[in-house]
């Protein structure tokens, strides 16, 4: 899989765009039916994340703790509060090569993403406290100016969402609709996911199959997504149907390809197999944990101390003092 920067629109000046491999096909869900739950209003979704140390006019400010992870590759980056950042993986050879990525950073970020490291320059993404968002790899970096709230990257495209609400992607799908102010996107393989300041799930073309409620997060992998409602239900986003995995959650993740995993109010972690035939992952350690991040054959959570736990098939080595 070989990564190429492209040229996005005038407002971002340039992102990631990876190969797609095993795009191709749409797998059968079996979710449970969901029994919906009341339109309601309440706060904005929040985009800066679960960790994030907001000012009183709404700001990010730092980020306590932050575990992002890549979607297929087994890789994964921390960043503590007083902006040490760190990457590691299943490999000396990724670990060398993320070091020397993360030894370009900028200064001052206070939220970051990771791309696939299997490229021949993989890259991550940050947005420092004054909302200024650089990308970088080992050898290039990008600018995507200011006002930007957050950038999701995948192998199939990258976006970022700026803090007026419009949305700016490097991906082969068409632009979400412009009529409306977005907080977070998510990219799949076969159509982008933006969750609105109205907390409804918004993609291009036919409305969404999509239980009722306010959503507050969205995640996709593949031609799958989810979406966290307010009451802490996962719900399945497909284009055909919608359902809802049992229990109530406070932050969830794909993991091991088609695995929903969602983190509760208790710290413990569950996952939920959707397709047939897939892979489970393991089950995860004991809690508690305050955060989870997933990949391709393996998990991590972020415990309450600040350190991180991996677990799973790819045998991730987290380093000393993370």
């Amino acid at each position: 899989m070989s990564s190429v920067f492209a040229l996005a629109s005038p407002l971002v000046a340039a992102a990631l765009s990876l190969a797609c491999f095993g795009c191709g096909g749409r797998p059968a869900l079996t979710p449970t039916p969901d029994s919906g739950g009341a339109d309601a209003g309440g706060p904005a979704p929040d985009a800066a994340g679960p960790c994030a140390v907001k000012t009183a006019d709404g700001a990010v400010l730092a980020c306590t703790t932050l575990l992002v992870g890549s979607q297929l590759d087994d890789s994964y980056c921390g960043m503590k509060a007083d902006g040490q950042l760190r990457c590691w993986s299943y490999h000396e050879f990724f670990d060398e090569l993320l070091a020397r990525i993360v030894a370009r950073a900028p200064a001052g970020l206070v939220r970051i993403a990771i791309s696939e490291t299997n490229g021949d320059d993989p890259f991550l993404c940050g947005i420092d406290g004054q909302g200024h968002g650089t990308c970088w790899g080992a050898s290039s970096t990008i600018d995507l100016g200011s006002g930007v709230a957050s950038v999701v990257l995948s192998r199939y495209g990258t976006c970022a969402v700026y803090g007026d609400g419009h949305v700016n992607c490097a991906s082969s799908f068409p632009k979400l609709p412009a009529d409306h102010r977005y907080v977070q996107v998510a990219v799949g393989a076969d159509f982008n996911l933006g969750l609105d300041d109205t907390g409804r799930p918004v993609r291009v073309g036919p409305d969404l199959q999509i239980a009722p409620g306010f959503f507050r997060k969205i995640t996709m992998f593949s031609a799958l997504g989810a979406a966290l409602r307010d009451d802490g239900a996962m719900v399945v986003v497909d284009e055909r149907l919608s359902g809802v995995m049992p229990g109530a959650y406070v932050d969830m993740t794909f993991a091991y390809r088609e695995n929903l995993c969602g983190l509760d109010a208790a710290g413990e972690i569950t996952c939920f197999n959707l397709v047939a035939g897939v892979t489970a992952p393991p089950a995860a350690p004991a809690g508690p944990f305050v955060q989870l991040a997933g990949s391709g054959r393996s998990l991590c959570g972020l415990r309450p101390d600040g350190t991180t736990t991996c677990w799973g098939d790819a045998q991730v080595r987290v380093p000393d003092g993370w």
